[in-house]
């Protein structure tokens, strides 16, 4: 791996806060949220799992970007 790739991994390294900003752009508008529960499930590809509390305004643009 190259590039961006290596720049994620080690990105994914590094992640031991206690809260991680997450963001997605859905509708060409950015929606961010804080989470307390990060983990990586997979590193090719590149997934990353977050716990949501049900009824969070969150829970309607994540999906729906796709990230």
């Amino acid at each position: 791996m190259t590039g961006a790739p290596l720049v994620r991994q080690e990105a994914l390294r590094r992640l031991a806060a206690p809260v991680t900003v997450v963001t997605v752009r859905h509708e060409d508008r950015p929606h961010g949220t804080t989470i307390s529960s990060v983990t990586r499930v997979s590193k090719a590809p590149l997934l990353m799992g977050v716990c949501l509390r049900g009824g969070s305004a969150f829970t309607g643009p994540a999906p729906a970007s796709g990230s």
